[in-house]
């Protein structure tokens, strides 16, 4: 039976891609390998079943749902994933943690050291990894709020949003100006600036009748 792939995210640098799925498993695909190397845990489940898989090799998988520090009682699915450099951060039924590739252990349960409203919230549909920040973001059904936390997963901001569930965010930072955008279950979109700790200002969209 074949599950569900939630999402993918390719890093250029080391043309690593990685897969989330409904299965709650985290796979890495080595774009430069043409056939399987091989896995880390659970059951062999590679099938060349279309053109992609026959080009891109099947690297490494992760499975969140197997460390007793993320377990949730709201299902072993995985609905995001950032990669960013050796770091892997993602989330979903199970709590988001960032994770050290050589390792493929968690490294961290983002915001288990100082915040328990973090550990408490709602399912996990977005997670990015800042690395000119050295922060992470984690949104998703988290009462309107955009969780922000370092790299050793302690809480920095609880940004306000407009949307109820969090589906993703963008930012840029420069040397002179820093902005972020949140958006999700609203015809808002919230506008961060500073040092992403609180929400700026927010853009509504008309509805059309």
């Amino acid at each position: 039976m074949c599950e569900k792939i939630f999402l993918f995210v390719k890093i250029n640098f080391f043309r690593i891609l990685a897969s989330a799925s409904e299965d709650g498993s985290v796979k890495l695909w080595d774009l430069r390998l043409t056939k399987r190397k091989g896995h880390v845990q659970g059951k062999n489940c590679y099938t060349p079943t279309s053109k992609l898989f026959i080009y891109v090799g099947f690297y490494l998988e992760i499975l969140p749902n197997q460390h007793n520090q993320l377990v949730r009682p709201i299902g072993r699915w995985i609905g995001a994933v950032s990669l960013e450099g050796e770091l892997l951060c993602c989330g979903g039924g199970p709590k988001a943690a960032l994770y050290h590739l050589r390792t493929l252990t968690p490294v961290n349960p983002l915001g288990l050291t100082t915040s328990k409203s973090l550990e408490d919230t709602g399912a996990v549909h977005f997670v990015d990894i800042f690395a000119d920040e050295n922060k992470i973001a984690v949104g998703g059904e988290m009462q309107n709020t955009l969780f922000i936390t370092n790299l050793n997963g302690d809480l920095l901001a609880e940004i306000e949003t407009s949307a109820s569930c969090v589906y993703t965010a963008a930012h840029r930072s420069t040397s002179t100006q820093k902005i972020m955008a949140i958006a999700g279950s609203s015809l808002k979109i919230d506008l961060c600036t500073a040092n992403f700790s609180y929400r700026d200002r927010t853009i509504n969209f008309p509805v059309l009748i």
